[in-house]
């Protein structure tokens, strides 16, 4: 939704103003908020798989906590 800044009351946008963001776009202010953001996170990184630009860019090393603790479920 793109409304003028002034139309709405900040608490209007959500919880917490640190779970909104602010763009503009074309002199155009938009809030997005921590879900849409999420939502927006989860079809990129799809895209990047995709795609396959989701790899390391550098070789795997594994540490020692991954050698001997991690344990995968």
């Amino acid at each position: 939704m793109v409304l003028p800044a002034c139309t709405l009351p900040v608490s209007s946008y959500g919880r917490s103003s640190d779970e909104n963001t602010w763009t503009r776009v074309d002199g155009v202010k938009k809030v997005s908020t921590a879900n849409d953001l999420r939502a927006r996170l989860a079809e990129d990184a799809k895209l990047m798989n995709e795609r396959g630009d989701d790899r390391l860019l550098d070789p795997y090393i594994p540490t020692k906590f991954d050698e001997e603790e991690w344990e995968w479920d």
